[in-house]
């Protein structure tokens, strides 16, 4: 099927589901809407990261979102993504998915050594097979995970940080975008990629 036209609609939303959690910031081609329960909204096209809008066009929105204040509990984020023909009839070809994953509040005992100036870079984005990982600014070992847009951790992997670059296998990965979650002594920092 040749699907040219995406769209995404996010929120996040407090473990009770009677208020925002956290705050959207500014995304190009989209809007805030909503006052208790605040919801994002693609609301013009956006541009393709790789592809012309056919078959394989690949597409990437990264949300930028600030988790609520410590103590505030376990956060619910509301995903809906549509692709359409743009025929202008509902059919069977054109498809939408609706999902949701819990973020649960973690706390932590221990003293964070995380370097908070630490810098993830991750290459290549896309990514075919594998992806290599250079963690500037700090030392030690580190735990990563690679998440799925639906919240399964596919990969997880230790990793020393340093001037080495470590690799990550991704070859067996489905196609999409992926959260890249490098963690130490409860202290968190994600990154986001493309498997193509």
């Amino acid at each position: 099927n040749n699907l040219p036209k995406f769209g995404f609609q996010l929120s996040a939303v407090n473990a009770g589901g009677t208020a925002t959690a956290g705050t959207f910031g500014t995304l190009t081609n989209t809007a805030v809407f909503g006052t208790a329960i605040k919801f994002m909204v693609q609301t013009m096209s956006l541009v393709p990261l790789s592809g012309t809008g056919g078959i394989g066009t690949v597409y990437q929105a990264a949300v930028p979102w600030t988790a609520p204040a410590a103590g505030t509990g376990s956060v619910k984020i509301y995903g809906v993504i549509n692709a359409v023909n743009l025929d202008g009839n509902q059919s069977a070809s054109d498809k939408w998915n609706a999902n949701n994953t819990t973020i649960a509040e973690r706390t932590v005992n221990a003293v964070a050594t995380v370097n908070q100036d630490m810098e993830i870079n991750a290459f290549p984005n896309p990514v075919y097979n594998n992806l290599h990982l250079h963690l500037a600014n700090s030392a030690g070992t580190y735990n990563v995970q690679v998440i799925s847009l639906n919240g399964k951790t596919v990969i997880t992997q230790a990793i020393e940080a340093g001037t080495t670059v470590a690799t990550i296998n991704m070859a067996n990965c489905a196609a999409g975008m992926y959260i890249v979650a490098i963690e130490k002594d409860g202290v968190v920092k994600t990154t986001s990629v493309v498997k193509q």
